[in-house]
């Protein structure tokens, strides 16, 4: 009997659209919906690319515009436990492999997604550096029980000292976004439609700021 195609579960972390992005320079506002704009690009591409999406949030605003997603409270211990936290609850639902995927990558595409998924089919546990080299964007695991991730300040040298491989991924998912230069790259990159409609708007009231000199 052949096996049946295995389940692939996405696990995005969300504490808050209000929460971080401190040296991306807009106004809190403009961050607050900037962040909300990616997000919801990026959940668009996982809904049409894996077999669930699992958001961990406890914010209420992130859960009503997300409720097409499985939610799970954020056990609010830090981003690495609540990546556990999903992942264990991708597995009790039916998951074979987990990706996780930050909310602040705005150009990731579906291809980007499946190259990503097929880098890293043979491989226990793996991850995508991010567009500078030392942080993190996506990992995948086919053990997600056993998956201790280690996002934060140089994360990639953190997964790859436990034994993560690094995958060669495509730009559209390693470039998250932490600064207005991080912003004007992913822009030239191409970011998805809701975040280009707010940069349009926001270009359009000269609210954006410029990128450092």
């Amino acid at each position: 009997m052949s096996r049946s195609p295995e389940r692939v579960a996405a696990v995005v972390p969300i504490r808050s659209w209000t929460t971080g992005k401190s040296r991306l320079d807009l106004s809190d506002a403009d961050r607050e919906a900037v962040s909300r704009a990616f997000a919801l690009d990026v959940v668009d591409v996982l809904l049409a690319g894996v077999d669930a999406v699992l958001v961990v949030s406890s914010d209420e605003d992130v859960r009503a515009s997300l409720d097409q997603c499985v939610l799970l409270d954020d056990p609010g211990t830090g981003l690495n436990d609540a990546v556990a936290a999903g992942c264990k609850q991708a597995v009790a639902d039916g998951a074979d492999r987990v990706v996780v995927v930050p909310s602040d990558l705005p150009c990731l595409t579906a291809d980007a997604l499946t190259e990503v998924l097929r880098l890293a089919e043979e491989h226990v546990h793996s991850f995508c550096t991010d567009a500078d080299g030392d942080g993190t964007t996506l990992v995948v695991s086919r053990e997600p029980l056993e998956l201790v991730t280690s996002y934060g300040v140089g994360s990639a040298g953190a997964h790859r000292a436990a034994g993560l491989v690094p995958l060669p991924a495509p730009a559209a998912a390693r470039r998250d976004v932490d600064t207005v230069t991080h912003l004007r790259e992913a822009e030239a990159l191409g970011v998805g439609p809701r975040t280009k409609n707010l940069l349009d708007v926001l270009s359009t009231s000269s609210r954006t700021v410029s990128s450092p000199q």
